[in-house]
């Protein structure tokens, strides 16, 4: 695809940095937000169940004495994995970044996406422009050269809202049960119902 959509004058386009983080950080929680508006509070009624089951579990072994044995059975392995699992959150948390392309503009970012290549196919994640550059083309650059760069063929998915911009970029839709298994787990298919799943080749 030939360079239909160029920069404002000032901006410029870049792989992410590590002290780009905080930063994109920031554009993500905005981007929930924008999509979902309960994301925030379902984290924390998330946690506040999970305190809960914990809490009930530990009243109950104090009370009959048989599952008292078992819960201090089920102890050591339930640290265990949630050890491994704090460990895999903080790792991708960390290195994550390095999979971002940013739009930066006098030393602030004000645009990002993510590009996770794999041997025969890319998928794009996290399209994000701060609300106050929109409409200038920027989305549709980053859109357009991570197209470019991208292993092909390349998939996102997208609200049904968003279809006409990324139509207008090259990308077509494509049915949900065509895509392999573990593809539609990585477009989120699967836990996020109303999403449309497209294909740039």
């Amino acid at each position: 695809m030939s360079d239909l959509f160029s920069l404002p004058l000032g901006c410029h386009l870049r792989a992410a940095q590590a002290d780009d983080r905080p930063m994109i950080h920031k554009m993500l929680r905005n981007l929930e937000r924008e999509l979902s508006p309960m994301v925030e509070n379902s984290a924390w009624v998330g946690w506040a169940i999970a305190f809960g089951v914990i809490a009930l579990a530990g009243g109950y072994g104090a009370i009959v004495p048989g599952l008292r044995s078992a819960l201090r059975l089920l102890a050591a392995p339930t640290l265990i994995v949630g050890v491994g699992v704090t460990a895999a959150v903080y790792y991708t948390l960390q290195t994550d970044w390095k999979r971002y392309w940013v739009i930066e503009l006098e030393g602030k970012l004000i645009a990002c996406a993510k590009l996770n290549r794999q041997s025969d196919y890319s998928v794009l994640y996290d399209v994000y422009v701060n609300p106050v550059w929109r409409g200038r083309g920027l989305g549709s650059y980053l859109v357009q050269h991570l197209a470019q760069v991208a292993t092909k063929p390349l998939y996102l998915a997208a609200l049904p809202a968003r279809l006409p911009f990324y139509k207008r970029l090259g990308f077509v839709t494509v049915p949900p049960n065509r895509l392999p298994l573990m593809l539609q787990y990585d477009l989120g298919l699967p836990t996020r119902p109303g999403i449309v799943p497209l294909i740039h080749l």
